[in-house]
């Protein structure tokens, strides 16, 4: 049984970083980019810490678990990001590889915050449905995730909040661009589904 594994100190640490993350991200309207560029900038080292911190998790038992975070949330989360950056949300260099040229592409600070957010609402959301097999499995995923895909991409966020902190390039009361004006509905925030899903049972 994975007993011990799933309620091991290093897991709960990640589990409430993972939370705290997820509450960065809920941030109010009147937020100011300074304080969320500051915030971020002291939580994403940590994440990255506790997440390379994880025990080794055993083998899933389900395949294809349920996700939480679909396309349209993970839009809306990435354009809400965008909007506060602004002309700080830079694009980086993904994937960066001189042999492989074509795998590279250029992606939005924006979008990485978006997905290391999606990969930890997924994890949380079937960790609290709360069987052994389920929150193993949610840890299997996520320890997967980190290691593939947000775990680097994740340094390079902070590398470049670093720049934007140290070298005064945070730029106050821009604007972004009159063709991105999208109006964003807000109703419905994730943070109240979060609050729902344990009424709602796992169906595999």
């Amino acid at each position: 049984m994975t007993s011990s594994i799933v309620f091991h100190k290093d897991v709960i640490e990640f589990v409430t970083v993972a939370k705290e993350y997820i509450a960065l991200i809920d941030f109010p309207e009147e937020t100011e980019k300074k304080e969320f560029i500051f915030k971020s900038h002291k939580m994403l080292p940590l994440l990255y810490l506790k997440a390379s911190l994880l025990p080794n998790i055993p083998d899933i038992f389900n395949e294809g678990n349920e996700r939480f975070c679909d396309e349209a949330m993970y839009f809306g989360i990435q354009y809400k990001i965008h909007r506060l950056l602004r002309t700080n949300d830079y694009e980086v260099l993904s994937n960066y590889d001189s042999q492989n040229l074509d795998e590279q592409e250029w992606i939005k600070l924006s979008e990485i915050y978006t997905d290391i957010f999606q990969s930890l609402y997924d994890f949380l959301n079937l960790y609290r449905l709360g069987t052994e097999e389920m929150m193993n499995d949610a840890l299997f995923e996520c320890q997967n995730d980190f290691k593939t895909l947000w775990g680097k991409k994740s340094l390079q966020l902070i590398e470049a909040l670093h720049k934007l902190l140290y070298e005064n390039l945070i730029v106050e009361n821009d604007k972004v661009p009159e063709d991105e004006e999208i109006p964003l509905n807000t109703e419905n925030w994730f943070t109240e589904k979060l609050k729902d899903t344990h009424e709602h049972h796992h169906h595999g």
